[in-house]
């Protein structure tokens, strides 16, 4: 699994927070190849940024990861997920318009996995959390039971057209459980699996949010088996919705364990920030080391 560690889109955030640029993207590519990096998620997180994947600065983007040897693993076109998730049509249908968006720059990149995350309805959210930019909801309600149950089978609708477009262009749709959303965990996931039915809808495992809801992340793995497609890896003592630095500890030791049992083929994306810019790198350097090691002792 050595080759299969990569960097999310987070690393540019870490730095930039939502004031993100083609040059920061590209300053991202050298710096994480420096940092012995080789796989990075490239995302449009509002959506003023899909203006950054023009086709001429799609073409640079290549380049200068070919120059750096890095790839790119996944595109995130985030900017589509809280529309997905909406009580109202209209918005709804914006949110599948953006992820189709998202699928042709993926395509122009080269890269076959587009991923989008779940939120809850923004008609139903009193407050949001400050832990992070475009973090989950905080306070929010459930009008009722048969309110719910409607906007549960409207999501899917979102998300079956959603899947559709990006089998239609022989890419696969990720799906990622968020803390305080519709889908917030992975038995949440499967729900929506066995309702969608293709091997083309994987999971986007975030070891954090996973936390926040106490999942067990190598029983949580086990259960997703070859429908796991990312973790998105950090350190969280599970009270805060916090991307702290991994730790070499037994929680990631089994987790990468649970990995190896299921024969796992995806990426896994270090998502660091919310630290001083200070220590960024320190961060991203040592859990790709740890990882490394956690992989030898799997392998051994």
């Amino acid at each position: 699994m050595i080759n299969q560690i990569g960097a999310s889109a987070g690393y540019t955030f870490a730095y930039w927070a939502l004031d993100s640029s083609l040059d920061r993207f590209l300053w991202s590519i050298e710096r994480l190849s420096e940092l012995g990096y080789r796989q990075f998620s490239l995302e449009i997180l509002e959506a003023p940024h899909a203006a950054i994947y023009g086709p001429e600065n799609t073409k640079r983007l290549l380049n200068k990861g070919k120059e750096k040897g890095v790839s790119f693993s996944s595109f995130i076109p985030y900017h589509c997920v809280t529309n997905l998730s909406s009580a109202e049509k209209e918005r709804r249908k914006l949110g599948v318009k953006q992820f189709g968006e998202g699928v042709e720059i993926a395509k122009r990149l080269g890269i076959s996995l587009v991923t989008i995350a779940s939120d809850w309805p923004p008609e139903w959210v009193s407050s949001y959390s400050g832990a992070y930019a475009h973090a989950p909801a905080e306070e929010f309600r459930v009008p009722s039971r048969e309110a719910y149950d409607r906007i549960w089978c409207d999501h899917l609708g979102a998300l079956a057209s959603c899947l559709e477009i990006a089998e239609k262009n022989q890419v696969r749709m990720g799906y990622e459980p968020r803390a305080n959303s519709l889908v917030a965990n992975v038995d949440g996931f499967l729900r929506a699996w066995d309702e969608l039915g293709s091997r083309n809808f994987v999971c986007v495992l975030d070891v954090m949010h996973s936390a926040y809801h106490r999942e067990d992340m190598p029983v949580a793995i086990k259960k997703l088996g070859d429908r796991l497609g990312i973790v998105q890896v950090c350190g969280s003592d599970g009270g805060v919705l916090q991307h702290v630095p991994l730790l070499d500890d037994p929680p990631s030791r089994n987790m990468m364990k649970a990995l190896d049992e299921i024969n796992f083929k995806g990426i896994l994306d270090v998502e660091l920030y919310g630290m001083p810019s200070d220590e960024v790198d320190k961060a991203y350097r040592e859990a790709r080391e740890i990882l490394e090691r956690h992989i030898a002792a799997v392998n051994s």
